[in-house]
């Protein structure tokens, strides 16, 4: 049997002993950078969420400012002041009344073309529904107001002919305002029509005589109800720009979303994190979850009214993305040490 020289005892030694220093550096260089790729997953995800939160306080500014100044400069407060005080004199038909009721419409009208608006809605201060406008599916817009007893529904642009109605003819809003009147302008995650929904609650105010000072003061007649729908444009925009899957949940039921899988919110053994959103720093939630179609990487923004939540919306950066980033950098590192 032939005998292997020290010479070639050594080669073997030296070379098995660099095949395990190469085996050994990969694999831990592997782990780091595994490690290193799920921190900077979540990383993307909260990135995206801080691009979900600012489009959000975007739309919040807009419905505030150029909806709240137009409803608080306008006259449509005294209109509301007038019909709560005299709807009792007629149903909405007669013609004192029903000139009012067709001003507060055009009034909401030209807001829902100023706010690009999904819905609004005028209630008077004791809670009712007077007037409203809302998108139509199919387009357009369905403008009517409502008498206590009935819905009139505007069947054209010269108010010729009011359609009546007790059901809601599409409105899918409350006939009586739910929640508290607000005392200034504010901002609410609402479900609506099933859908969620930001929300700006405007107070409308009109004038009233003081017997006392024998002056006229400002006070609460009303409020207006603006709302913008986060429709599957919202989500599918968001998802676009940042490159994850996204949903929006009202409650724990997803109302839209770029995923038809992902149907039902799994929040499970989530941390908290605090994202830095410009204006605003936001807590969301962090975690991982399997679905059908592979394991993701998932970040929820709570959509929160005084500390409840109302809604979310989750985006979800797919596992098998970062698993192969890991990959190719592991085949660089084992092909630069060979």
């Amino acid at each position: 049997m032939r005998k292997i020289s020290l010479r070639n005892k050594l080669a073997a030694g030296a070379l098995a002993l660099v095949l395990f220093v190469m085996l050994s550096t990969t694999l831990v260089v592997s782990f780091m950078v595994a490690r290193q790729n799920s921190a900077a997953s979540f990383a993307t995800v909260a990135r995206s969420l801080a691009i979900v939160d600012n489009d959000l306080a975007e739309q919040e500014t807009g419905l505030l400012e150029q909806i709240g100044q137009t409803v608080t400069a306008g006259e449509l407060g005294e209109y509301i002041k007038y019909i709560a005080k005299n709807q009792s004199i007629g149903d909405g038909g007669n013609d004192l009344l029903r000139h009012e009721y067709e001003r507060i419409v055009d009034n909401l009208k030209n807001l829902a073309v100023l706010g690009k608006l999904w819905r609004i809605a005028a209630y008077s201060g004791d809670g009712g529904l007077i007037a409203f406008i809302a998108e139509k599916d199919g387009g357009g817009r369905l403008a009517g107001y409502y008498t206590g007893a009935e819905y009139r529904v505007d069947g054209g642009e010269s108010h010729d002919e009011w359609k009546k109605t007790r059901d809601d003819p599409g409105l899918e809003m409350d006939a009586l305002f739910t929640g508290t009147m607000p005392d200034a302008p504010v901002i609410e995650y609402r479900t609506i029509a099933g859908e969620l929904c930001v929300a700006a609650l405007i107070p409308t105010t009109a004038s009233e005589y003081d017997v006392k000072t024998e002056t006229l003061r400002q006070e609460r007649s009303g409020v207006v109800v603006a709302v913008r729908h986060l429709n599957g444009a919202f989500a599918e925009k968001i998802a676009r720009l940042t490159g994850t899957e996204v949903g929006v949940f009202a409650g724990e039921t997803r109302t839209v979303g770029t995923m038809d899988e992902y149907r039902t919110l799994r929040s499970e053994e989530a941390f908290r994190e605090t994202v830095d959103a410009g204006s605003r720093n936001r807590e969301i939630l962090l975690n991982e979850i399997s679905l059908d179609e592979g394991r993701y990487f998932q970040g929820v923004l709570p959509l929160t009214n005084d500390g409840t939540t109302a809604g979310s919306v989750s985006v979800l950066y797919s596992r098998a993305v970062a698993a192969a980033n890991t990959a190719q950098i592991v085949k660089i590192i084992a092909v630069t040490a060979i």
